[in-house]
């Protein structure tokens, strides 16, 4: 629209086109005249071949031109504003839970292998159970017989023939008796190695719980601190 004072004669009125961008022509000598007319209007008129009477009157009265450009949003900011804020959060999300399924892997393949470990154990320290009930009956079967050769040894005194052969069998008894108790020491070695074994290996365990629930712990504090985050911004939103 073109606005001018009373006391100068009308001049052409420009029709803005309501599909298009318009452009304010503003002059620096009198504020209160201004016309709006349409971009490619204007450029139509400045490279016209034939001056135009009204874009001419314009120039010589000192109008310009300038972009009616209109400033970007404040919803629209701080929507971009939040945006970025969510897929900041998403992101540090998406990274914890990725190093917790990494973490989560690596402590299973550690319990099924320390699971397997544990069953070879037990497997072996039944075994050695077994072992030691078969020795201590076999003591306890040297320690009758041993007892029967003293006694015929006893009521067979005066036969001399008979005094070397109950000797060797004593003496081979004796030997026996030795070699099932070096025999019975060293298999409760074992199996206190073996106890110690599964000790340290449910201790590892203690362990390794211990810090997949520190773990759990801090990544549920990361995700908390996104959602406090988060909450003011969508109040915020829902205000506007």
């Amino acid at each position: 629209m073109y606005e001018k004072d009373e006391t100068e004669s009308p001049s052409t009125f420009v029709k803005p086109d309501d599909s298009l961008t318009f452009v304010n022509i503003t002059s620096r000598h009198t504020p209160v005249q201004s016309v709006i007319v349409a971009p490619m209007q204007l450029n139509t008129l400045k490279q016209s071949s034939t001056s135009d009477p009204v874009l001419t009157r314009l120039e010589k009265n000192g109008f310009t031109t300038s972009s009616n450009s209109r400033p970007p949003s404040a919803t629209n900011v701080k929507r971009s504003s939040e945006d970025k804020d969510l897929k900041c959060i998403n992101a540090a999300l998406e990274i914890e839970r990725n190093r917790l399924v990494e973490f989560i892997q690596t402590l299973q393949k550690r319990l099924d292998n320390a699971n397997t470990q544990l069953v070879e154990q037990e497997n072996k320290l039944i075994e050695q159970r077994k072992m030691n009930v078969r020795l201590e009956k076999d003591m306890e079967k040297v320690k009758l017989d041993l007892n029967n050769v003293k006694n015929r040894t006893v009521k067979g005194r005066g036969a001399i023939p008979s005094v070397p052969k109950s000797a060797s069998l004593q003496s081979d008894n004796h030997e026996t008796i030795e070699e099932l108790e070096i025999r019975l020491t060293l298999k409760a070695e074992e199996n206190d190695a073996l106890k110690n074994a599964l000790k340290s290996m449910l201790d590892a365990k203690e362990e390794d719980l211990k810090l997949y629930n520190e773990t759990i712990q801090s990544v549920k504090d990361i995700f908390l601190q996104g959602i406090q985050h988060y909450k003011p911004l969508q109040t915020t939103r829902g205000s506007t």
